[in-house]
Formats: C-alpha cells, structure tokens, sequence
C-alpha cells in the first residue's frame, strides 16, 4: 500500500473520491429515476441550466425543480470542475505531438567494458598461424 501511496500527492486524495462521487451520483440518479423510476428528462431542466453556465448566463430555476440525485450530481461535476486545473486532470488538454515527430532513438547498454568483439569469418577463410 505504501507503494501505491507514494506517487500521490493531496491533489489525489482529494481528487478520486470527488470524481469517483460525481460518476456515482450520475449512474444512480440515472438508474433510480429513468431505469427504476418513473422516469425524469434531466434535457429539459438541468441540461438548460449547464448549457447556461457554460454560456455565463445559468437559469437557477431549471435545475430547482431537478430530483436532488441530479442536484448534487451537478454539484460534484462544478467542485470536479474547479479542481482541475489544480491536479493530474490538466494532462488531459496536452497532446504529445511531438511524439509523431521525434527521431528514432537508439538505446545502447551501458557496460563498463566494450562488448566483445566476435569474428564472424568462416573457418576456411581465418588466417593460419604458424608456430614459430
């Protein structure tokens, strides 16, 4: 456990269970009220309202009247929002182009002494030695 915590920082301990919090209100406000219930079109009201925050112009009153699975699924995606630039969530905007570009590297062992050197002459072709 304690080499899994190691590569996380206070960014990812609050991070996974605020996006692990914002998918599970999302499935279960889905499964309680469209799958089980009966039934509730989240487009008409709490669609409105987030098309109108993104646009700087929210209707409170279209996501009032939301069942509150809906209610707090949005607030965990506003709070997931508002983290984000401040965790691991930024790489998701940078795209590695540079990688299509790059050359060829090549990687070489790193050994004390050289590699030996094998001679790959046939038999019939060495050089004979002659005894002195």
């Amino acid at each position: 456990m304690r080499r899994l915590t190691s590569g996380s920082d206070r960014s990812d301990k609050v991070l996974f269970p605020l996006l692990s919090a914002t998918v599970l209100l999302g499935i279960s406000a889905t499964a309680a009220h469209n799958v089980f219930g009966g039934g509730y079109d989240y487009r008409e009201t709490v669609s409105v309202w987030f098309r109108g925050v993104f646009t700087l112009q929210p209707h409170p009153a279209a996501v009032a009247d939301a069942p509150l699975l809906f209610q707090l699924h949005a607030v965990t995606a506003c709070l997931l929002f508002a983290a984000w630039p401040f965790t691991r969530l930024v790489h998701v905007w940078s795209v590695p182009f540079g990688y299509l570009f790059r050359p060829y590297l090549v990687y070489r062992r790193r050994a004390a002494t050289p590699a030996p050197v094998v001679d790959h002459t046939p038999a019939s072709e060495a050089p004979v030695r002659r005894a002195a």
